[in-house]
């Protein structure tokens, strides 16, 4: 820990909520699902941020010895899918629809957190962030990168106008150096 003598609080809203946050000067720093915040938002966008989505599934499931998966191979697979509102799930679906690919959605949950545990569990298989997946402590889960590319996207935002301060640049350094490799970061403006 680069500041052990200062508090870091964190929040967790859905990303309208956040933008108004950023917009009223009430946080530093957010972190904003991409497709869900409108494009004319008063506060800057900092980082355009990509992050793998990776296939999970248990480790005795026969993917587990594949080194790769691709969207054709989860016809008919038990699918744990994200909310249906989620960039990942919306993603998924429209890739499933394009091959015509019919995985059985059995189970749906808001986090990926929960979803990784449900895989663990054995409970089917299903697509997260890279994040998601390698931060799960879980024995039992396995992740395999996508043969086709998929990514969850965020943005990594400031209040308006405000410069940030040198402590919550550091911080916005370190969590870029914890990205997993094949992240895409773009700056877009501020």
């Amino acid at each position: 820990m680069l500041h052990p003598d200062i508090a870091l609080h964190i929040e967790i809203h859905s990303s309208p909520m956040v933008v108004d946050l950023l917009q009223e000067h009430r946080v530093d720093l957010g972190f904003v699902q991409t497709n869900l915040v409108p494009q004319f938002i008063t506060p800057e966008r900092h980082l355009h941020i990509q992050i793998p989505c990776v296939c999970i599934c248990h480790r005795n499931h026969p993917f587990s010895d594949l080194s790769d998966i691709g969207i054709e191979d989860m016809d008919g697979e038990t699918f744990i899918e994200l909310n249906p509102s989620s960039h990942i799930s919306k993603k998924f679906n429209n890739l499933c629809n394009a091959k015509r690919v019919n995985p059985k959605r059995r189970i749906q949950a808001s986090l990926s957190q929960v979803v990784c545990n449900l895989v663990a569990r054995g409970h089917g298989i299903s697509i997260v962030d890279q994040i998601n997946a390698t931060q799960n402590k879980q024995p039992n889960l396995c992740y395999l990168p996508l043969r086709t590319p998929m990514f969850y996207e965020f943005h990594l935002m400031y209040p308006p106008v405000s410069a940030p301060s040198p402590l919550v640049n550091q911080f916005v350094d370190q969590f870029i150096n914890l990205l997993p490799e094949g992240a895409l970061i773009e700056k877009c403006g501020g």
